[in-house]
């Protein structure tokens, strides 16, 4: 769950407090406040919340079942969200759409007064209040509501629509019951209100405007993923200290359990501290993505370094079990046109040493033999060559040149995560049919897949760590956000190329077309990582891959901003 869409739902609910039907609205809260007892504004508020929490929820399921372009969701939300700021925003929409609902309100109002009387003055009696309220506002808080609505079923699973609501919820609850606990004062001072009202209104309509325009244009994105010159202070020129240091350093676990190495004969981390040199380890895999746009920048670093002490050591952690073959590794290596040391660590030996649990991971050792910075994940390339020179005492190099600014880091909380198809770690799976683990199964495609959710239409075998189609034409949908979308397929045990066709909202892929996708199709010939779509901008929407043949591998999904 990205933290801006948490605090929009929050502005939302806030602005639903302030919009234009409060006033006709405002003297019931009011009334009912100073009536009753010490809970009674409590009652209010969780009656008035619970109603929009079971409404949302209630309508999440029943839209869960309708096919609708998940595109036009999210555009409506958006559009939404404007029309709505722009009625806080002015004066004149905001008496029109008051003056609207002023009847509805005002019908409410009256049947609350005549109830109030059959009502007992305590919590439970708040409760059918706040309700009413609900149901009264419901219909002027349209636009506002619906925006909501549609944020909550984009969601990948039923508590990250929860904490939409409950953000939503907060951002109403606040200043209802202020109003409600401080119903005397309030009314004491009612015109001083309706005056700082309209101003706040205003305000807070021009944000939820900006809120808009910079989801709309994906300024979310630019600024949470953004690691230009200005944002990096980090780089210091020269390398006069460590960046960054580990607090407590200690002695680096050794290098065990390596079925072959590659580049080079065995390499022993007790030799190397003998021979004085620094020791960069880098946990990878040959399939993931987030270590392959690492590998420019190791490259680098070795092609600079290793003739000035610096020993690079490729630790290939498998994550899938056809990474363990050392044909497609060495394939790997080949083509990313890796020089250095690469050690297999099959059984995941040197892995659990270092107790890592992370592809890509950095462990930087000095001389002594310490392992005195770490890394995990992409990123931070500058504080990690920082560290590097500064262990080989190259601080005071002539030639010595500041690292380029990096690029902006390919991920951002906006885009869908990493999805495993295998049954061990299958997550946001919505066809209809359940998984019957390691049998083959006939799927059917739902109405509607939410965002972050994935589907399959055919007979699959789903197995631990993937799934293998069974039949021609047998098809995978992916409702996702992001600018790349990657596949990590392998052709059939068998070891016969597949030939798979790529749709992006039913059509066919030609103009965002991956570099692996040729007139729509890719050609899976090897296991390993396939780019299917790379879109100029943040896009949501539907990616299906189809089948020519039984015998298709897929093991996950994982997606970028670059």
């Amino acid at each position: 769950m990205n933290i801006p869409l948490l605090g929009l739902s929050f502005l939302e609910g806030m602005g639903l407090i302030l919009s234009p039907c409060i006033l006709p609205i405002l003297p019931l809260i009011l009334v009912t406040g100073i009536q009753g007892g010490k809970l009674r504004p409590y009652g209010i508020i969780l009656g008035f919340i619970s109603t929009f929490v079971l409404f949302t929820l209630f309508a999440r399921k029943v839209f869960s079942t309708i096919n609708i372009n998940p595109m036009l969701l999210q555009d409506i939300a958006l559009y939404l969200i404007l029309a709505f700021g722009v009625i806080l925003f002015s004066d004149t929409l905001s008496d029109k759409f008051s003056s609207f609902f002023q009847r509805l309100a005002g019908l409410g109002q009256t049947l609350s007064e005549k109830a109030e009387g059959h009502l007992p003055k305590g919590f439970w009696s708040g409760v059918l209040i706040g309700g009413g309220i609900a149901l009264i506002w419901t219909p002027c808080a349209g636009p506002i509501m619906a925006a909501v609505l549609v944020q909550t079923i984009q969601q990948k699973a039923d508590y990250e629509a929860a904490l939409i609501l409950t953000s939503f919820s907060i951002g109403v609850a606040l200043p209802m019951l202020i109003i409600t606990l401080f119903s005397k004062k309030i009314i004491e001072q009612v015109r001083v209100f309706s005056r700082h009202t309209k101003i706040v209104r205003k305000i807070l309509g021009s944000i939820i405007i900006l809120t808009m325009l910079f989801t709309k244009f994906n300024v979310w994105q630019k600024v949470t993923t953004f690691e230009g010159p200005a944002l990096a202070p980090k780089q210091f020129l020269p390398a006069t200290h460590m960046i960054d240091e580990l607090e407590n350093p200690y002695p680096a676990p050794q290098i065990s359990g390596i079925k072959k190495w590659i580049n080079s004969p065995p390499l022993n981390l007790d030799d190397l501290r003998k021979q004085g040199k620094v020791v960069l380890i880098d946990f990878w895999t040959y399939s993931c993505i987030n270590c392959v746009r690492t590998l420019p920048h190791i490259k680098e670093w070795y092609d600079k370094y290793h003739d000035k002490g610096l020993v690079i050591i490729g630790v290939h952690a498998p994550e899938f079990e056809f990474e363990k073959t050392e044909q497609n590794v060495e394939t790997a290596i080949k083509e990313d046109g890796i020089k250095y040391p690469v050690a297999l660590d099959n059984d995941l030996v040197t892995w659990d040493n270092f107790n890592n649990r992370y592809w890509p991971a950095h462990y930087l050792i000095n001389k002594e033999g310490q392992v005195v910075y770490t890394h995990f994940g992409e990123g931070d390339y500058d504080v990690t060559e920082n560290n590097i020179r500064y262990l080989l005492g190259l601080g005071t190099m002539k030639d010595y040149k500041k690292p380029h600014p990096e690029a902006p880091l390919p991920m951002s909380p906006l885009q869908s995560p990493e999805t495993y198809l295998g049954f061990k770690r299958a997550g946001g799976f919505a066809s209809p049919e359940n998984i019957d683990e390691n049998k083959i199964v006939h799927f059917t495609y739902p109405q509607h897949i939410p965002l972050n959710h994935w589907a399959l239409k055919g007979s699959w075998l789903i197995e631990g760590e993937k799934i293998v189609s069974k039949e021609a034409g047998a098809s995978l949908k992916y409702h996702f956000r992001g600018k790349q979308v990657y596949l990590v397929m392998a052709p059939s045990e068998a070891g016969t190329p597949q030939k798979v066709r790529i749709f992006f909202n039913g059509k066919p892929v030609t103009e965002f077309a991956g570099k692996d996708v040729k007139t729509s199709q890719v050609f899976v010939s090897q296991s390993t990582l396939y780019e299917l779509v790379s879109f100029k901008e943040l896009t949501s929407g539907i990616i299906e891959i189809q089948a020519e043949t039984p015998g298709l591998e897929a093991f996950a999904f994982t997606f970028g901003t670059m």
